[in-house]
């Protein structure tokens, strides 16, 4: 009986985090599907409803490694609840706000607890996982978000045009509320864990401890930087660019949301090929040599527009789960939450340049060939980042 209780609780702990993933990419994609008509109703600008995006993860990148800090310290259990109740709040915010700088104020609010949620779902994987199940497991965790993405995208736009915006955003936060309760009652760390939380107060020594992590995280993060910049830009300007090319407005969204798709089928695999030995840097090598190829090819070759996308979806998803699997590898187990938090950090530095620089490309040359030149830059500028990493233990 000893022997199957952490057993049993570590699957409740994987099926507790994928139902807050989920929550996580429903509150950050709400806006997308009822963009238009916040527009219309509160009178913004579209420079301003961008912004509103923006602004979800512009906290990411400054508040992901205190956060990670603050995990290791007084664990992933009491931070990720502060967390949820972080971005339930912004997203009630969002909810009520009449004008761009309430939106903006609650959107903010959100992305801070959202992204600070996503370390600490990351870290308790990261403990109740070990060896052999930590690949299988990440890869059943990393289909969450493409499907809240896909939930978000395909149910919010109509709900909202049919009742309001209001009562669309209000789902979402209807299942945040859902998932904190679930994180609440469900979510504990390993006995051996909870013996080494400590309660003092952060120190100027935890903050300055990064540099002494070693090479390995921080290129980890830089190779998810790049593929997040490229990625991230395919999905902003994807329907756009198909569109131009006279596909029409479904065929467009389904040749875009293959990139997700692919990361929803595929990532349990990728993550069952970890578990029996295969490497997390050879997987993002191959992963983002590929979509470098791919992001070349997809503008010079319009007719096999189908095939590329899917392949790029494949390609695509050999990175995630490799990156989520790589902190527990190489840093010790205290410093699991940090190492999160500079890969969450690195993540939304490239959400936020990639989109910026594609666009200025459109702007600057009047179409999307630079664009996609520049996507597949990043793409391998990920390979090269990850190329230096030292691995023991694998070929």
């Amino acid at each position: 009986m000893q022997t199957k209780k952490p057993s049993a609780q570590r699957w409740k702990i994987l099926a507790v985090s994928y139902l807050n993933i989920v929550a996580f990419a429903l509150v950050f994609q709400s806006l997308s599907p009822v963009l238009d008509l916040i527009i219309a109703d509160i009178g913004l600008s579209h420079a301003e409803a961008g912004a509103l995006m923006s602004y979800f993860a512009l906290p990411g990148i400054l508040i992901s490694i205190p956060a990670g800090v603050l995990i290791d310290r007084y664990g992933a259990r009491n931070v990720g609840l502060a967390s949820l109740l972080l971005m339930t709040a912004g997203s009630v915010l969002t909810i009520l706000g009449r004008s761009f700088v309430a939106l903006a104020v609650g959107r903010a609010v959100a992305g801070t607890g959202a992204f600070a949620l996503t370390i600490a779902l990351t870290q308790l994987i990261s403990l109740w996982f070990k060896d052999r199940e930590l690949g299988r497991a990440m890869g059943v965790f990393n289909t969450g978000m493409p499907l809240g993405t896909i939930i978000a995208l395909n149910t919010l736009g109509v709900i909202g045009r049919a009742y309001g915006w209001e009562i669309s955003l209000s789902l979402s936060t209807a299942f945040s509320l859902l998932a904190l309760t679930a994180f609440f009652f469900v979510t504990r760390v390993p006995p051996r864990v909870a013996m080494q939380e400590q309660q003092a107060p952060i120190t100027l020594a935890d903050m300055s401890g990064m540099a002494r992590l070693g090479a390995g995280i921080w290129l980890a993060g830089l190779a998810w930087l790049w593929a997040n910049a490229a990625g991230i830009s395919y999905l902003t300007f994807g329907t756009d660019y198909f569109l131009s090319q006279g596909e029409n407005a479904a065929t467009a969204g389904l040749l875009t949301s293959f990139l997700m798709m692919g990361s929803l089928v595929f990532s349990p695999a990728v993550g069952f090929m970890l578990d029996r030995g295969w490497s997390q840097k050879t997987m993002i090598i191959v992963g983002s040599g590929c979509v470098s190829i791919l992001y070349l090819l997809i503008p010079r070759m319009p007719s096999s527009a189908y095939l590329l996308t899917v392949l790029l979806g494949i390609a695509v998803a050999l990175i995630p789960v490799s990156v989520f699997s790589l902190p527990a590898r190489i840093l010790p187990l205290h410093k699991i939450g940090v190492g999160f938090g500079i890969i969450s950090a690195c993540l939304n530095v490239g959400i936020m340049i990639g989109p910026c620089v594609v666009g200025l490309a459109r702007d600057m040359f009047g179409g999307y060939q630079t664009g996609f030149v520049m996507m597949s830059l990043f793409g391998l500028a990920s390979l090269l980042s990850i190329v230096p990493l030292k691995l023991k233990g694998h070929s």
